[in-house]
């Protein structure tokens, strides 16, 4: 869906394929179906298209509205991430057009409203369930949460997503890029109340592919130095973050 919203604007058509490949190869998603999380695997790749649809000019009220019903009801934490990534659409919409969205606001707080009503207040005896054992699973100070963030994910896409921002604030395609942006910064933020960042990094990883993408087209100008230097950087960040998860996902398929 986010390849053929790039293949019709035709500034951005370089950008389809390389979005494609390396959205296709994100292993945050994979891992989460190797280990079983089918529903929140389906259910990003389902908030991806609902939160596209709502950058997307050709979309209609309706195809917006369908979408973001499928991909609330796919599962309830992605309800939470749907919320907070309509959040931070928001802040970017009023921030680039000084108008406030309120007919987005609106729909999507009454279909928030309805699909916890209708739907997930049939779950609601799971919230009297016993409380687990002390210390299971254990909490961390917030100096040892905030401690793994060189080796996190959110904040790769937070350092690269800016570096995007600064170069393309005029691009057709800002808006996705500051909407990843914000994801990226309030899913690191969760650690000041969390032992762990909500599962954005699925959710933040096809912005990311968009800002490489972005970046790939622009140092594609420079010449064949230009692009080998480039693409030997993005292998070695996609050896450095997925190789663990690869290897999981390759000794499960086996």
């Amino acid at each position: 869906y986010w390849g053929s919203i790039l293949s019709a604007q035709r500034i951005t058509r370089p950008l389809a394929p390389v979005f494609v490949i390396m959205a296709g190869i994100s292993a945050l998603w994979w891992n989460s179906v190797h280990i079983g999380e089918m529903t929140n695997a389906w259910g990003h790749a389902l908030f991806m298209i609902a939160v596209g649809s709502w950058l997307d000019e050709r979309a209609s009220v309706l195809q917006r509205v369908t979408w973001s019903v499928i991909a609330m009801l796919s599962h309830s934490g992605i309800v939470l991430t749907y919320a907070l990534s309509m959040a931070v659409l928001v802040t970017v919409f009023i921030m680039t057009t000084r108008r406030f969205p309120w007919r987005m606001v609106t729909i999507n707080g009454a279909l928030g409203i309805a699909v916890v009503v209708f739907f997930y207040s049939g779950y609601a005896a799971l919230l009297n369930q016993a409380p687990a054992p002390a210390g299971c699973p254990p909490t961390y100070p917030i100096s040892m949460r905030f401690a793994i963030l060189p080796a996190s994910y959110p904040l790769f896409g937070l350092a690269f997503l800016s570096i995007t921002l600064l170069r393309s604030q005029h691009h057709p395609m800002f808006n996705w890029y500051a909407v990843g942006f914000g994801m990226a910064l309030l899913s690191i933020a969760v650690l000041l109340v969390r032992d762990q960042t909500v599962r954005w990094g699925i959710a933040v990883a096809p912005f990311i592919a968009l800002a490489i993408s972005h970046h790939w087209s622009w140092v594609r100008r420079y010449g064949v130095a230009a692009r080998l230097m480039y693409a030997s950087a993005i292998l070695y960040v996609v050896w450095n973050f997925y190789t663990g998860t690869w290897q999981r996902i390759i000794s499960y398929l086996h």
